[in-house]
């Protein structure tokens, strides 16, 4: 005799989740960037009030929200001092510590004003440290990300992206003598009214080679009469100096600087004459 079932049947455990996989939702909120703190930022001097939209704080959630989702952000100082920066003074900014991430979207950033970057160190590695304190809509602060440093860079009018050409002159090897054709490099603020190469400097043109690790030439500019003092800023061990008879100078006019300098070795010195045109900022 065939017996046919028909209908639904339950399962009481199953659903009282007295067994099974039940997938719960945590909702945390974050700042993404923490793995990788302190966050690097390099702003142009400026007398007027400077935006900088960081660092960013996200959901982290199965999808969007439908409704807004409020955090509330606080500064800490020794976040700033753990990291060997310089806590930037809390009367050069303002920021948002309340933000809201609207329905919708997964993420929004503190917005922070610094009220004259013009007047900073530019030799200074500032910092402000932020923490993460709550949030509503049923969203925790995740305790391995709730923390992040900004440090903040004043760059000088020198810095940026440039085109370096000029020669270069070796008593021993006759390839690394010779012309340096243009090709475009970055300068970084070193110091208040000095910068140095973003990469090796360049040997003569064919040669395919740079200079060592242990030399990097760092231009500094004497704001009263453009001349230009040339150092080392890689090794102290190996003195770079300006080339006698050569007048090292910065041409405001045109953002140039003309500049040769020389350093010892075997079989007598090494000299770099570069002209370096300032293009745009970096």
């Amino acid at each position: 005799m065939a017996v046919a079932f028909s209908g639904c049947l339950k399962d009481k455990g199953y659903d009282n989740g007295e067994y099974g996989v039940e997938v719960v939702e945590r909702k945390g909120v974050s700042f993404p960037q923490s793995t990788t703190s302190p966050i690097s930022i390099s702003l142009l001097p400026s007398s007027t009030p400077t935006l900088m939209s960081n660092p960013i704080v996200t959901l982290e959630s199965i999808g969007a929200q439908s409704s807004d989702v409020n955090v509330k952000v606080a500064l800490d100082s020794n976040l700033v001092l753990d990291a060997g920066l310089t806590v930037l003074p809390y009367s050069e900014f303002t920021f948002n510590e309340n933000l809201t991430i609207k329905a919708g979207k997964l993420l929004d950033s503190v917005r922070v004003t610094l009220a004259n970057t013009d007047g900073l160190d530019k030799t200074a590695n500032y910092g402000i440290g932020f923490v993460l304190v709550s949030a509503d809509n049923g969203f925790q602060v995740a305790s391995n990300m709730r923390s992040v440093v900004i440090q903040i860079n004043i760059r000088n009018i020198y810095d940026g992206v440039v085109e370096l050409r000029g020669s270069s002159f070796h008593p021993t090897n006759a390839a690394l003598a010779g012309r340096i054709s243009p090709y475009e490099t970055i300068l970084v603020t070193s110091g208040a009214t000095s910068v140095l190469l973003g990469e090796a400097h360049r040997w003569a043109d064919g040669s395919n080679s740079i200079l060592a690790g242990t030399i990097n030439p760092n231009y500094t500019v004497d704001e009263a009469t453009n001349e230009i003092t040339i150092t080392n800023s890689a090794d102290p061990n190996t003195v770079v100096s300006n080339t006698p008879g050569y007048d090292s100078y910065y041409d405001p006019a045109t953002k140039t600087m003309f500049a040769s300098w020389t350093y010892a070795g075997g079989g007598g010195n090494r000299v770099f004459t570069d002209t370096i045109v300032w293009l745009s900022p970096r």
